[in-house]
């Protein structure tokens, strides 16, 4: 159940008339193989990321660029609005639906419960386990303008500024 068995979407990885897979990502506990027309399969534990049937037609029909994972999600941001695809655990930000906008994404961190996404106009937004980043309190919230890079440990994130500051929220023990 952890993605060491992909017997039920063998067909799918082998299908010689498919776009070759060019790269495979992981979680602890499940894989997402990225095809080169940009589409998506995933296998292995159903409720970390294994199972993608909720957004299984925009995995399908986006043409995805990158993909980050948690322990228990993944997000995706696809091409052209550079819109964010999140699936897995909700708890461990496999639901972006409370993100405001979900488009315009240059990049994603991931701490192990939680994904900030770093928005085209420098603003981030985050999701997931408000314990490791998931949530950042408003006075933080208001600093993440102007945001040229994100980082992360497994409960913290980091948000370098174009003035040179850096916001930090999440666990204090891991940053």
């Amino acid at each position: 159940e952890c993605g060491g068995d992909c017997s039920a979407i063998h067909e799918d990885l082998t299908e010689m008339d498919a776009a070759p897979i060019l790269t495979i990502y992981s979680s602890p506990y499940a894989f997402a193989a990225q095809r080169a027309d940009g589409s998506l399969l995933t296998w292995g534990d159903p409720d970390s990321g294994g199972d993608s049937t909720r957004v299984c037609e925009a995995l399908q029909s986006s043409r995805v660029e990158r993909v980050f994972s948690t322990d228990d999600a993944f997000a995706a941001i696809s091409s052209g609005e550079r819109q964010l695809i999140t699936w897995g655990d909700p708890a461990s930000g496999g639901d972006s639906s409370s993100v405001r906008s979900c488009s315009s994404v240059v990049n994603v961190a991931a701490t192990r419960s939680s994904f900030a996404a770093l928005k085209q106009d420098g603003t981030v937004s985050c999701w997931g386990d408000p314990l490791s980043g998931g949530k950042a309190a408003q006075e933080v919230q208001d600093q993440l303008v102007g945001v040229t890079k994100l980082q992360a440990t497994r409960a913290a994130f980091a948000a370098l500024k174009q003035d040179g500051s850096v916001v930090c929220w999440g666990d204090a023990k891991h940053g």
